[in-house]
Formats: C-alpha cells, sequence, structure tokens
C-alpha cells in the first residue's frame, strides 16, 4: 500500500484526498495539506517567538483556508486553484521576506510551486504561468539582494535550523507523494490502456467471427466460403494443385420439418454441420450454402482422398442419432478443380452430381466419372 493509500484512510484526511478523486484532486489534496503544515508551524513559531500580529497573521489565515477549503469543496478544483495562486503571488513572497529571504528555505516553496502549477496546467497556459512565476519571482530575490534590509532574518538559529528541517521535509513529502501520484496515475492509465485494446480485440474477434460464421450450424457462412474458394483458385493456378469441392444436401429435409417442425429442423441442421466439421480435415473448409445444403473445399488433395472424406461424412451423418427421426442421410457430389477454366464451373457440376446422386437414389457420394 503507497504512501498517499494509507493517508486517504485517516478520517482527518478524507476531505483532502476523495476516494474516487482525479489526478489533480489529488494534487490539489497535498496542496492544500502541505498548506495547512507549513501556515500552522509558521503561525505556532510565531506565538513562540512573540512576533507581531501583522507578522503572524498572514500564517493564521492560509492555516484556516487550509483546513476549512477542503472540507467546503472536498475535490472541487477551483478553490485548489485560487489557493495556488494566493500562495505563489502573496503568502510565499510573504515567508520570503520574513523568514532570512534567500538564506532561508522559502526559495525551495517557489520550485514548488512551478511543480504544482505543471501538474494544474498545460500548453500555452502552463507556459504562460511558468513565465509569470519566473519573473515574479526573479524580481522578488533581485529586489531582496538590492535591498536586505527589508528582509526579516531568522531570530536565532534554532529557528533557523527548525525552519530549514520543515522546509526539507515539506519539500520531501510534496515531491515523493506527486511522484508516486503521477506515477500510479500513469500505470493506472497504461492498463487501462492495455485493457481496453484487449478488450477491443477480443470484441473484434467476436465479430469477425460472428460475420464468418453460421449463427445456426456454427461453420462457416457461404461468403466466407466463396472468398476462400478464390483464393484457392488463384493458388491452384499459380502452383498447379488440385483442390476438390463437395456440395452436399440433407435428404428429405422438408419431411423432417413438415413432421417435426421447423425447431426440431434446426437442431437437425446444427447436428449435420457440426459432424461435417468433425469429418473433414482442420485446413479444409466446411460452410452453409443455403437452406439445408452445405458445402465443402477440401485443399490439396488427390482424387481417392475427396471421396474418402465425402465417404466418411456420408457415413457419420448416418450414424446420427436424435430422438426418433433415423435414419439421416444426405447426398453428396464431389468433383475436382482439374479441367476447369471457370470458377464458377467447379460449383456447379459439384451441383450437378449432387443432382445425380439424388436421382440414384440418395444417400450416397457421386463424383465425377
Amino acid at each position: 500500500m503507497s504512501i498517499l493509500e494509507r493517508m486517504k484512510g485517516l478520517p482527518f484526511l478524507r476531505n483532502y484526498f476523495p476516494a474516487e478523486g482525479t489526478l489533480k484532486q489529488k494534487v490539489s489534496g497535498t496542496l492544500f495539506l502541505i498548506g495547512a503544515i507549513l501556515s500552522s508551524m509558521g503561525f505556532l513559531l510565531g506565538v513562540i517567538y512573540a512576533l507581531p500580529l501583522p507578522l503572524n497573521l498572514p500564517n493564521f489565515i492560509v492555516m484556516v483556508l487550509c483546513l476549512t477549503i477542503p472540507a467546503v469543496f472536498t475535490g472541487s478544483l477551483p478553490p485548489a486553484i485560487f489557493m495556488l495562486h494566493l500562495a505563489a503571488y502573496a503568502y510565499f513572497p510573504f515567508l520570503y521576506f520574513t523568514n532570512a529571504g534567500f538564506s532561508g528555505t522559502v526559495p525551495f516553496y517557489f520550485f514548488m510551486m512551478f511543480l504544482y502549477n505543471a501538474f494544474f496546467f498545460e500548453g500555452k497556459s502552463l507556459l504562460l504561468h511558468f513565465s509569470l512565476l519566473l519573473s515574479f519571482y526573479t524580481a522578488i530575490i533581485w529586489f531582496s539582494l538590492l535591498h536586505p534590509e527589508y528582509v526579516i532574518p531568522y531570530p536565532d538559529e534554532l529557528s533557523g535550523i527548525i525552519d530549514r528541517l520543515v522546509g526539507f521535509f515539506s519539500m520531501t513529502a510534496v515531491i515523493s507523494i506527486m511522484t508516486s501520484m503521477a506515477y500510479r496515475e500513469y500505470k493506472r492509465e497504461r492498463e487501462h490502456a492495455v485493457s481496453t485494446a484487449e478488450e477491443l480485440s477480443r470484441q473484434n474477434l467476436l465479430l469477425e467471427t460472428a460475420l464468418i460464421t453460421d449463427q445456426l450450424t456454427g461453420i462457416y457462412t457461404r461468403q466466407f466460403f466463396l472468398e476462400q474458394f478464390e483464393r484457392e483458385c488463384e493458388a491452384s493456378t499459380v502452383k498447379g494443385l488440385v483442390f476438390y469441392v463437395m456440395m452436399i444436401d440433407i435428404d428429405h429435409f422438408k419431411h423432417v420439418n413438415d413432421t417435426y417442425g421447423h425447431l426440431i429442423g434446426d437442431e437437425m441442421l446444427k447436428l449435420i454441420g457440426k459432424t461435417i466439421q468433425k469429418s473433414i480435415r482442420e485446413h479444409d473448409i466446411a460452410a452453409r450454402y443455403g437452406g439445408e445444403e452445405f458445402i465443402v473445399l477440401i485443399s490439396h488433395s488427390s482424387r481417392d482422398t475427396g471421396e474418402d472424406i465425402a465417404e466418411r461424412i456420408r457415413k457419420n451423418v448416418e450414424e446420427i442419432s436424435y430422438r426418433d427421426i433415423t435414419p439421416v442421410t444426405v447426398s453428396i457430389g464431389v468433383t475436382t478443380s482439374r479441367g476447369f477454366s471457370k470458377r464458377d464451373e467447379i460449383i456447379s457440376r459439384a451441383d450437378t452430381l449432387l443432382y445425380e446422386a439424388k436421382q440414384q437414389g440418395r444417400n450416397q457420394v457421386v463424383s465425377n466419372p
């Protein structure tokens, strides 16, 4: 657990660090918290050393503001920006002249203001604020060096040591906390970006799968098959390879729908689609061509292998047992790509062979003579 998370768990600090605050809100919390600590220490030392009221009043005012603003405006940025400007252009310059000037610790607080501005502003606005701060603090330091009589030294050596210790721990705390917050915010944003990219990739994969997969049967769509078929034709032309196409049609499927209903018919389509997919090789492509028709692309095979796969499909479908609907059979037409000059002719030839299988009694494979 980080220092900031431990601090946020303390009840009196919940106003400084909202549970779901943004990075700027967390930076605002450190601004008010460090301001409250510095002003309280300054006010306490002023009381101890009996400083005149005009010299100790700014410490009291800043202390009250840093303690009350977070309680009244929890997580609100405008009050934090107001406090930032008040500290940068009024309170710290006051501390500079009342706490040993350039010999004290306040010049380090000037640096702190640059750090805070870098978190609150960006672009041209940040450049403007940096320019104003640099010009203002340069003028203050130059004036104090030219007129040292306006600078009030430390009352004694002990107060100087205390001021330097407070300044050291304040700067260490600010740099440590803000660095931790910036790193954690970067890490959180990076993890979110990675998570978003992974989710986007997953959604794209699901979308791509949905576009190429038949929703009912779970095998490929006709459109995807035709795209792969075009690639196979191009590859076979260049490399002189032979592939096979088979058209598959469920026998008497209309009878199944009319007798058992379309829901049962859909279940039969799913079962047959899965059976076809399991019966072919991993690199072959099976798709639902339309209705109760399926089409399969067998890549780079011999004629015997193509016929063997078609026969395996026919037998596996015949073994399907679903309720009392038996037997379930398919007719298959198989053709090779050899001897065809046009791509449409291949599918047309497979369809013709399928018709012949139907005419010859169904539940059989018919291939090129």
